[in-house]
């Protein structure tokens, strides 16, 4: 089940982040503790309502985040799933529920910054790449999202 989080629930999905994380950060030759927190921005967007969160039966297994809305443009600003949950279509899904977010917000145009592997996800979504960029732990892909109008 999808949902809005709730900010007392910040520490957990940032637990969630880190763990996801671990995976690729160490792959790439770095330790766990050059993780920066985002346990601020967790408590401070799900208090917005811009974190949505994938419930199974009571617990969480993954969220998105969207930054908020400025000038037409928001970033999904992350997207993680625990890794005994991937490859179920579930991160499609809390990608999808965090364009909505940011639609409903008034975004026209998202971006993410996305891990190469990554990218196909959010291909799926309707991302499209528009380069590289560097990040803390490497290349990363500069992706953009273009909101459909009905000309309205």
């Amino acid at each position: 089940m999808l949902r809005l989080a709730d900010s007392s629930e910040a520490e957990y999905l940032e637990q969630i982040r880190v763990r996801a994380s671990l995976a690729s950060v160490t792959a790439l030759g770095h330790s766990a503790s050059e993780v920066p927190s985002e346990l601020v921005e967790l408590r401070e967007a799900a208090s917005d309502q811009r974190v949505v969160v994938h419930d199974v039966d009571g617990i969480v297994i993954g969220y998105s985040m969207v930054s908020a809305v400025e000038g037409g443009s928001a970033e999904l600003a992350g997207l993680f799933v625990e890794i005994a949950a991937r490859g179920q279509g579930r991160g499609e899904a809390l990608c999808a529920a965090a364009i909505q977010v940011a639609t409903d917000r008034g975004a026209r145009v998202i971006t993410v910054v996305g891990q190469p592997l990554a990218v196909t996800l959010y291909e799926r979504v309707g991302f499209r790449s528009m380069g590289t960029i560097t990040t803390l732990f490497g290349d990363g892909v500069l992706m953009r999202y273009d909101v459909a109008t009905d000309g309205n």
